[in-house]
C-alpha cells in the first residue's frame, strides 16, 4: 500500500510468481515447526530478500491449507491453547469532534482499551485531544498513544510530562532513531510506559530496546516483520524477558486481519488487547467477513483453516 509498504504491488507481484515456482511440488507442513522450517527454506531457494509482506502473505496461504486438512482453525492449528476471541482496541480520530462523535459507538462494542495517534501538531493539541477523550471514555478505559517517532527527547519528554495526568497505558515510539538509546531515561524523567514498534527494521537496536526497563511491549505486525512464525517467535522472545506484544494489522484485506486474528487467539497470554481495527478503513475487504466487536472483543472463526474465502473478483 502506498505510504504504508517500502515494496510495490508490482515488486510484491514478481516475488510472489518467483515463489510460486520455488514451492512446485512442496508438501504441505503438518505443524508450526515444519511451517516455519518451510518458510525458511523456502527463502534461501531466492535470489534476493523477500519483502516481508509477501512472506506474511504465502505463510498464511500455506498455513490456511495445512489447518483445513487436519480439520482445525488456524488459531488451533497454531496453539492448542488458542482462545474463542481476542480482545482489540479502538483507534481514534485526532480530531476532537471527530473522537467525541464515534464515542457512544464504541462504548456499545465494549472497547476497554483505546489508541490515538499524536505528534503530527503542537503540544498543546495533543494535550486538548487527551483531555476531551478521558472525558468522553472516563477513567474506567486504557488508552495509549502513537506517536510515530515523532519527538526528539527534549520534546517528548515535555509532551509526556504534561499527558501523563491521564493515566496512558503506554506510549508508542516516541523517540526519532536517533534519540532510541534513551527510551529508559525518558520512561524515568516522565513515568510514562513505552512501547516499540518501527524499531523492529533493525533487530539489534529492537533487541536492546526491548530490554529497557520502561519499556513493556513490543507491537508485531506479520506485514512488515514476515509472517506469522516469525511473529511467533518474536512474542515468545518478549513473554521471555516478561514483556508483552501487541499484534497489529497494516491495514491487509480480510484475508490478512483474519491471519492477524488467529495467531493473537494463539499467542493471546503474551499479549495485550490487539490493534486489529483496521478493516472499517477499507471500501472493499475482499471476503464476506464481519469483524465485529463485542464486549471489546472480536470471536475468532472456528470453521477450518482462516475460517474466511476470498470473493472472485475480475476472474481470479
Amino acid at each position: 500500500m502506498p505510504g504504508h509498504s517500502q515494496e510495490t504491488l508490482d515488486t510484491a507481484r514478481t516475488y510472489a510468481a518467483e515463489l510460486s515456482l520455488k514451492m512446485s511440488g512442496c508438501d504441505i507442513p503438518s505443524d508450526v515447526a515444519q511451517l516455519a522450517q518451510f518458510i525458511v527454506s523456502l527463502i534461501a531457494k531466492m535470489p534476493n530478500p523477500i519483502p516481508a509482506s509477501v512472506t506474511f502473505g504465502y505463510e498464511t496461504a500455506i498455513a490456511d491449507v495445512a489447518s483445513k486438512v487436519v480439520g482445525l482453525p488456524l488459531c488451533r492449528w497454531l496453539s492448542g491453547r488458542a482462545s474463542g476471541s481476542v480482545a482489540v482496541n479502538a483507534l481514534l480520530p485526532s480530531d476532537i469532534e471527530a473522537l467525541r462523535r464515534v464515542v457512544p459507538d464504541f462504548n456499545r462494542r465494549g472497547y476497554t482499551t483505546y489508541k490515538i495517534k499524536v505528534g503530527t501538531g503542537h503540544a498543546a493539541d495533543d494535550i486538548a485531544l487527551l483531555r476531551a477523550a478521558r472525558e468522553e471514555l472516563g477513567n474506567q478505559v486504557r488508552i495509549r498513544i502513537d506517536a510515530n517517532r515523532a519527538w526528539d527527547f527534549d520534546t517528548a519528554l515535555h509532551v509526556l510530562k504534561d499527558l501523563s495526568v491521564f493515566d496512558i497505558e503506554y506510549v508508542e515510539e516516541p523517540l526519532r532513531s536517533f534519540d532510541l538509546h534513551r527510551l529508559g531515561e525518558l520512561h524515568n524523567r516522565s513515568t510514562v510506559a513505552i512501547a516499540i514498534d518501527e524499531t523492529v527494521v533493525d533487530r539489534t537496536v529492537w533487541n536492546a530496546c526491548i530490554r529497557t526497563d520502561g519499556v513493556v511491549a513490543a507491537v508485531v505486525k506479520p506485514t512488515v516483520i514476515g509472517g506469522l512464525t516469525e511473529c511467533i517467535r518474536l512474542i515468545g522472545h518478549v513473554a521471555s524477558i516478561g514483556k508483552k506484544a501487541v499484534i497489529t494489522t497494516c491495514f491487509e484485506s480480510a484475508v490478512g486481519t483474519a491471519a492477524c486474528l488467529h495467531m493473537a487467539a494463539a499467542q493471546s497470554e503474551a499479549l495485550l488487547p490487539s490493534g486489529l481495527d483496521t478493516l472499517r478503513f477499507l471500501s472493499d475487504t475482499l471476503c464476506d467477513f464481519t469483524f465485529a466487536v463485542e464486549r471489546g472483543e472480536v470471536t475468532v472463526p472456528q470453521t477450518p483453516g482462516l475460517g474466511i474465502e476470498p470473493r472472485v473478483i475480475n476472474g481470479c
